[in-house]
């Protein structure tokens, strides 16, 4: 045992558990949260609940106050869609709320669950069928004063929108296509939808609104493009993000370089992840230029059995310390290896630190996992 250790038992050390707290949904059968965001005025958390695969089950919205540490269900999503249940499921919020100007939420849903009539969730195989097909990804808003929810309808049928982001200066939702890899636009003012064309051969997901008011994400290749937001086009960054997946005896066949999170620092610049890739990037939005800051992991190899990390949660506090969540799975393994419990990190990048690992998330008896 002692071999998938970096320096004994003290790899499972949890995190500070000063102002840490858990909570559990109670009776609530989905298993997974893609996607969240939190007020301002008052700290309250919306996050969505997700159903995958074989559960058969659809997207659950919550309201979470941590002052508190209560949370009750605000949305089901087949009661605002009025999906036929045969079909592909709308089972997520998928990296997609945001908050309008006016303080109502937006959010596109996204299938990963199976209809009743498919054994598993079968997108590509399914695509097609007019019955058991899914029909497409719908814009959904809800009002956090009234608890009223809004159906605008399917920008682009028969597509699941993987991630969505709101541009707060045109007032218009962006959102890209899980399998055809397509950028949408819809605006709230004149309630028109528009297809900007191809940017990723399929999942790209993450959009990241810069501190010039433009979007940056990047292509499954990894290769990195800007949305004008003024001109509405397509901008190619003559960049491509580093990605991989480890070698060795854990090999992960499956390479993809788009966008994991971002988030602008207090320097101005955009930091940004790679979905598998241990490696956190730079932009600056004003002359384009890319730096690698090099690997978010404070040793080469962070579990002994890991064979791709990830960084989906960063975030820099009032002193300007980077403080981010890590994954590591070892999907494809040989042999198969269990999923890693996740753990924090601090990294005080722009004064010249390096990372330093602060313990596994969770408290005594349950952890988070990806």
């Amino acid at each position: 045992m002692s071999k998938y250790f970096i320096e004994g038992i003290k790899d499972f050390k949890l995190m500070s558990q000063k102002g840490v707290r858990l909570h559990l949904f109670e009776g609530e059968p989905n298993n997974s949260v893609w996607d969240s965001n939190m007020r301002k005025s008052d700290g309250k958390m919306f996050l969505s609940l997700s159903s995958e695969l074989t559960d058969g089950g659809y997207a659950r919205l919550y309201e979470f106050d941590p002052k508190t540490n209560q949370s009750k269900k605000i949305m089901e999503v087949e009661k605002v869609i009025l999906p036929k249940d045969r079909a592909l499921h709308a089972s997520k919020f998928h990296t997609s709320i945001s908050f309008l100007n006016d303080g109502r939420l937006a959010m596109t849903t996204h299938s990963t669950d199976r209809g009743t009539n498919e054994p598993t969730w079968l997108p590509e195989q399914y695509y097609g069928h007019i019955w058991d097909g899914f029909a497409g990804s719908h814009i959904v808003v809800y009002d956090p004063e009234t608890g009223e929810s809004s159906n605008l309808g399917v920008p682009a049928p028969r597509e699941s929108l993987y991630g969505s982001l709101y541009d707060p200066k045109h007032n218009a939702l962006y959102s890209m296509g899980f399998m055809r890899g397509h950028l949408y636009r819809y605006s709230f003012d004149d309630k028109t939808a528009v297809d900007l064309g191809q940017v990723s051969e399929s999942n790209s997901f993450r959009l990241i609104l810069g501190p010039d008011g433009n979007m940056y994400s990047a292509s499954r290749s990894g290769y990195v493009f800007k949305v004008d937001t003024d001109q509405q086009k397509v901008v190619d960054m003559n960049y491509r993000l580093p990605f991989h997946s480890y070698g060795e005896d854990y090999t992960f066949e499956a390479s993809c370089g788009t966008l994991a999170t971002g988030k602008v620092g207090p320097d101005g610049r955009i930091y940004m992840t790679v979905m598998f890739g241990p490696n956190l990037i730079a932009l600056d939005t004003k002359t384009g230029k890319f730096e690698d800051m090099g690997s978010f992991l404070p040793t080469p190899r962070y579990a002994a059995t890991e064979n791709r990390n990830g960084v989906f949660g960063l975030d820099f506090d009032s002193k300007g310390i980077l403080w981010y969540v890590v994954n590591s799975v070892s999907d494809g393994s040989k042999p198969p290896q269990p999923t890693q419990p996740c753990s924090l990190f601090r990294w005080d990048i722009l004064n010249g630190g390096k990372p330093e690992w602060a313990g596994i998330i969770g408290q005594r008896g349950a952890f988070a996992a990806v």
